[in-house]
Formats: C-alpha cells, sequence, structure tokens
C-alpha cells in the first residue's frame, strides 16, 4: 500500500488506500490512525455482486498477515453482512 498521507502531522487520518475490482466485486482497505496516532486501524470495505463471499476471506487473511508482517497486532475483525 502506498502511503499518501504524511505520516509525522498527527492530523492526517487516512494514510493510505488501495482499492480493487475483482470478476465485479468491489474491495477497498484504508489504513488510518485511530486515537491520535496511538493505534491504527485497517477498515475494508467489500461490495459484493453476488452470493458468494468467498473471497471476503482470501482477502482478510491475506491483509492480517500483512500487517503482521510489518509488526502490527491485529486485536479484532468485524464482519457485517
Amino acid at each position: 500500500m502506498p502511503i499518501t498521507g504524511d505520516v509525522a502531522d498527527p492530523e492526517v487520518r487516512v494514510l493510505g488506500a488501495v482499492r480493487r475490482q475483482f470478476s465485479g466485486d468491489a474491495f477497498r482497505w484504508d489504513l488510518r490512525r485511530v486515537a491520535a496516532g496511538a493505534a491504527w486501524g485497517l477498515d475494508v470495505t467489500c461490495d459484493l455482486v453476488g452470493e458468494r463471499d468467498e473471497s471476503v476471506g482470501v482477502l482478510l487473511r491475506g491483509l492480517t498477515t500483512q500487517m503482521r508482517q510489518q509488526g502490527m497486532i491485529p486485536v479484532t475483525v468485524d464482519r457485517f453482512h
């Protein structure tokens, strides 16, 4: 994910954003600061065109692995239908 925001500026909330489309499904994730930089959040949005949602699990596992490789500790994953 390319970092587009200034990490040194505490007023910048979203530090990077990615958008992808696969087979008509749209995926977006944003890296943002939480609690004035005390933590980081990865907001993931998935707009699915059909009933199948297997790609969401694959995406979440991949993003969680990448966050761990960067030294971040995933604490919660919320899924809404």
